[in-house]
């Protein structure tokens, strides 16, 4: 048996709803700001609420709302789209 002392937050993401939460935990931590990369394109009305990521080639619509803790994928279109929190308390969640 083997071990390995480390300092620092550990999260058992064994399961989706614990994945999410830990994105959750490195949102609030380290992108309070969000991210948006410089090949990200944003047309017209956009409202970003952060944290929100957005990937490179990156193309949000106009009249779109986005966030917070939410990431585009590289290459995703959206236009006039909501995307906005899940809740982490439920397993049944929808966007």
């Amino acid at each position: 048996m083997f071990g390995f002392e480390f300092k620092g937050l550990w999260i058992d993401i064994g399961e989706p709803l614990d994945y999410l939460k830990g994105n959750r935990l490195l949102m609030d931590a380290e992108l309070k700001d969000g991210f948006t990369a410089g090949s990200a394109k944003l047309d017209g009305e956009v409202e970003i609420i952060n944290p929100v990521v957005a990937c490179e080639h990156t193309s949000i619509g106009d009249k779109s709302k986005i966030g917070p803790h939410v990431v585009l994928g590289e290459t995703s279109p959206l236009e006039e789209v909501s995307a906005w929190k899940i809740p982490l308390s439920s397993r049944h969640n929808y966007i």
